[in-house]
């Protein structure tokens, strides 16, 4: 697969903007449940590239959804 390339001032689509629904919700937790210990959490990384793709969302607010879970998850640690 081709490496990520960041787009200058953000990538958009057509759900940018757009609140995050349940379902979404469950397939970043399930993919951060996946990584090991949180880790691998970065915009080349082909799994944040497959969901973003599947769920119409761009790759760097999938990654930012799996930082918040990370976030959480230590907050409960």
């Amino acid at each position: 697969m081709s490496k990520y390339k960041r787009i200058p001032g953000g990538e958009k689509n057509e759900n940018s903007g757009k609140r995050w629904q349940k379902d979404d919700l469950y397939a970043v937790l399930q993919l951060y449940l996946v990584l090991p210990e949180g880790k691998g959490i970065h915009e080349n990384n082909e799994k944040i590239q497959i969901l973003s793709r599947r769920l119409g969302r761009t790759v760097r607010s999938v990654e930012a959804q799996l930082l918040m879970f990370r976030s959480l998850d230590s907050c409960i640690s």
